[in-house]
């Protein structure tokens, strides 16, 4: 599958990316790591590579209304109902509709892990 091979390739040139910036971190400071790409592009590899290393980075947790999937602990199974009413209430950071299913993250689940002392978080944004 060329996926894997080129996570294959480029998994050295991640792992010192986030080596190096890791290593300036200062104290009292944050970093947010972004992985982007298309669906099924390796992202969820590349965070659990990256985690393997830094097991004190983070991820956010997603809210989403596709069907639960209990190999994909770091998201939050809703109904429609359920996320317009999180919508409504102003309880949403963003919105994204990805092959007819929505996503967003919490805003109490940033606040969350921005208070907590880890400061180093990882997020996947897919790319339309």
């Amino acid at each position: 599958m060329k996926i894997c091979q080129n996570f294959k390739k480029y998994r050295k040139k991640i792992r010192k990316f986030a080596s190096k910036r890791v290593k300036y971190l200062k104290r009292g400071e944050k970093m947010l790591i972004l992985v982007s790409g298309v669906s099924g592009s390796g992202k969820d590899t590349v965070i659990e590579e990256l985690q393997k290393k830094y097991p004190q980075m983070e991820t956010f947790k997603s809210v989403t209304t596709r069907e639960s999937n209990r190999t994909k602990p770091h998201y939050i199974f809703v109904t429609e109902e359920e996320f317009d009413a999180l919508r409504d209430e102003g309880k949403l950071f963003e919105e994204e509709f990805v092959h007819g299913f929505r996503y967003s993250i919490l805003l109490d689940e940033i606040e969350k892990i921005w208070e907590n002392p880890t400061r180093m978080f990882i997020r996947d944004i897919d790319v339309h």
